[in-house]
């Protein structure tokens, strides 16, 4: 009983206070502003006993806390899994330039993860040195039934 009342006597003091606030002031362009924020000033009296506005903030806060926390380690892990999935295809197709007689001088591989969390392939470059053009064919043979896509061979010394 005592909120109620503490209640109404808020309501009526702040609608009060309002009041006089637009007698005081003058005719003219500041008028409308004026009542503008008396009367939200007003509402926000008369909402107050159905609202924790400060608990409101405090959950909000916490939420997007959580959420920015949230995107951070899945970012991290993302880059993680492409750093892998990347020195596996690198070593992969080292190996196979080894094991066909050429000299493996690199790798390089371009994994994407897009937005909708689809990861894929996007490039391959491969440096070799002593290959001639049937060890670069066999190793674009290999890249594309392994891993679907048409690498770069290069020569490098």
């Amino acid at each position: 009983m005592d909120n109620l009342k503490s209640w109404a006597v808020c309501a009526v003091v702040s609608s009060a206070v309002a009041a006089v606030v637009e007698l005081l002031v003058p005719e003219g362009g500041g008028e409308k502003p004026v009542k503008f924020i008396t009367s939200v000033f007003v509402l926000l009296a008369f909402v107050s006993p159905f609202a924790d506005f400060e608990a409101l903030s405090v959950e909000y806060t916490r939420g997007v806390d959580e959420f920015v926390e949230e995107y951070e380690l899945q970012k991290q892990v993302e880059e993680q899994a492409k750093q892998s999935l990347e020195s596996q295809i690198e070593s992969m197709l080292s190996a196979y330039t080894e094991s066909l007689g050429a000299v493996c001088r690199g790798v390089d591989a371009d994994v994407v993860i897009n937005y909708d969390k689809e990861i894929y392939l996007e490039d391959v470059t491969v440096y070799i040195s002593g290959g001639d053009e049937e060890i670069k064919h066999k190793l674009t043979e290999y890249s594309i039934e392994t891993f679907g896509i048409l690498p770069t061979v290069k020569e490098r010394e």
